[in-house]
Protein backbone atom coordinates (compact mmCIF):
# COMPACT_ATOMS: atom_id res chain seq x y z
CA UNK A 1 0.00 0.00 0.00
CA UNK A 2 2.85 2.39 0.80
CA UNK A 3 4.35 1.62 -2.58
CA UNK A 4 1.07 2.40 -4.37
CA UNK A 5 0.72 5.66 -2.47
CA UNK A 6 4.28 6.64 -3.40
CA UNK A 7 3.70 5.84 -7.08
CA UNK A 8 0.43 7.78 -7.16
CA UNK A 9 2.00 10.75 -5.41
CA UNK A 10 5.05 10.73 -7.68
CA UNK A 11 2.87 10.44 -10.78
CA UNK A 12 0.66 13.29 -9.71
CA UNK A 13 3.62 15.45 -8.76
CA UNK A 14 5.13 14.92 -12.20
CA UNK A 15 1.82 15.92 -13.71
CA UNK A 16 1.35 19.05 -11.63
CA UNK A 17 4.93 20.16 -12.20
CA UNK A 18 4.53 19.85 -15.96
CA UNK A 19 0.96 21.05 -16.40
CA UNK A 20 1.04 23.98 -13.97
CA UNK A 21 2.55 26.28 -16.59
CA UNK A 22 -0.28 25.52 -19.04
CA UNK A 23 2.31 25.81 -21.78
CA UNK A 24 3.31 22.18 -21.79
CA UNK A 25 5.58 20.99 -24.54
CA UNK A 26 5.29 17.47 -25.84
CA UNK A 27 8.41 15.41 -26.06
CA UNK A 28 10.51 12.59 -24.73
CA UNK A 29 13.19 12.44 -22.03
CA UNK A 30 15.43 9.36 -22.09
CA UNK A 31 17.28 8.08 -19.05
CA UNK A 32 19.89 5.38 -18.53
CA UNK A 33 19.50 3.27 -15.39
CA UNK A 34 22.72 2.02 -13.83
CA UNK A 35 23.65 -0.45 -11.13
CA UNK A 36 27.10 0.79 -10.22
CA UNK A 37 29.04 1.01 -13.50
CA UNK A 38 26.73 -1.44 -15.32
CA UNK A 39 23.86 -0.26 -17.49
CA UNK A 40 20.83 -1.95 -15.93
CA UNK A 41 18.10 -0.53 -18.14
CA UNK A 42 16.45 2.38 -19.83
CA UNK A 43 13.61 4.67 -18.87
CA UNK A 44 11.80 7.36 -20.76
CA UNK A 45 9.20 9.98 -19.98
CA UNK A 46 6.92 10.81 -22.90
CA UNK A 47 4.49 13.74 -22.77
CA UNK A 48 1.73 14.33 -25.32
CA UNK A 49 -1.41 16.45 -25.53
CA UNK A 50 -4.50 14.28 -25.91
CA UNK A 51 -8.27 14.39 -25.52
CA UNK A 52 -9.30 12.13 -22.63
CA UNK A 53 -13.06 11.71 -22.13
CA UNK A 54 -13.75 15.15 -23.52
CA UNK A 55 -11.00 16.91 -21.54
CA UNK A 56 -7.87 18.44 -23.05
CA UNK A 57 -5.12 16.71 -21.09
CA UNK A 58 -1.43 16.07 -20.92
CA UNK A 59 -0.65 12.37 -21.05
CA UNK A 60 2.61 11.37 -19.42
CA UNK A 61 4.02 7.88 -19.81
CA UNK A 62 6.96 6.76 -17.71
CA UNK A 63 8.35 3.55 -19.22
CA UNK A 64 11.18 1.58 -17.59
CA UNK A 65 12.78 -1.65 -18.81
CA UNK A 66 15.79 -3.63 -17.66
CA UNK A 67 18.47 -4.85 -20.05
CA UNK A 68 18.84 -8.56 -20.85
CA UNK A 69 21.89 -8.76 -18.57
CA UNK A 70 20.10 -7.06 -15.66
CA UNK A 71 17.05 -9.31 -16.13
CA UNK A 72 19.15 -12.22 -14.90
CA UNK A 73 19.21 -10.45 -11.53
CA UNK A 74 15.89 -8.61 -11.51
CA UNK A 75 13.18 -8.34 -14.17
CA UNK A 76 11.49 -4.96 -14.56
CA UNK A 77 9.12 -3.71 -17.26
CA UNK A 78 6.94 -0.87 -15.95
CA UNK A 79 4.62 1.64 -17.55
CA UNK A 80 3.03 4.41 -15.49
CA UNK A 81 0.54 6.68 -17.26
CA UNK A 82 -0.96 9.89 -15.89
CA UNK A 83 -3.54 12.20 -17.48
CA UNK A 84 -3.64 15.79 -16.17
CA UNK A 85 -6.38 18.23 -17.24
CA UNK A 86 -4.73 21.31 -18.76
CA UNK A 87 -7.43 23.83 -17.78
CA UNK A 88 -6.94 23.47 -14.01
CA UNK A 89 -3.95 21.10 -13.65
CA UNK A 90 -6.15 18.50 -11.96
CA UNK A 91 -5.61 14.74 -12.19
CA UNK A 92 -8.00 12.80 -14.41
CA UNK A 93 -6.65 9.25 -14.65
CA UNK A 94 -3.68 7.14 -13.56
CA UNK A 95 -2.77 3.63 -14.57
CA UNK A 96 0.11 1.35 -13.75
CA UNK A 97 1.24 -1.79 -15.58
CA UNK A 98 4.21 -3.31 -13.80
CA UNK A 99 6.06 -6.54 -14.35
CA UNK A 100 8.67 -6.78 -11.60
CA UNK A 101 10.34 -10.04 -10.69
CA UNK A 102 7.49 -12.54 -10.29
CA UNK A 103 4.86 -9.84 -9.68
CA UNK A 104 2.43 -8.51 -12.26
CA UNK A 105 0.51 -5.42 -11.17
CA UNK A 106 -2.21 -3.66 -13.14
CA UNK A 107 -3.97 -0.80 -11.43
CA UNK A 108 -6.00 2.15 -12.59
CA UNK A 109 -7.47 5.12 -10.79
CA UNK A 110 -10.01 7.66 -12.04
CA UNK A 111 -10.29 11.04 -10.30
CA UNK A 112 -13.45 13.12 -9.98
CA UNK A 113 -13.16 16.65 -8.62
CA UNK A 114 -15.84 17.38 -6.00
CA UNK A 115 -17.45 20.78 -5.36
CA UNK A 116 -15.42 21.30 -2.18
CA UNK A 117 -12.16 20.98 -4.15
CA UNK A 118 -11.29 17.48 -2.98
CA UNK A 119 -11.20 14.41 -5.21
CA UNK A 120 -13.16 11.20 -5.34
CA UNK A 121 -11.00 8.26 -6.38
CA UNK A 122 -12.44 5.21 -8.10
Amino acid sequence: MKRLLFVLTAGLYMGFASAARLNVETGTLNYGMYFGPLRAGDAKLVTTRVDYNGHETIRMDLIANTTKLAEKIYYLHDTLTTFIRISDSSPVHFRKHCFEGDDIVREKVDYTKLQNGSYSVS
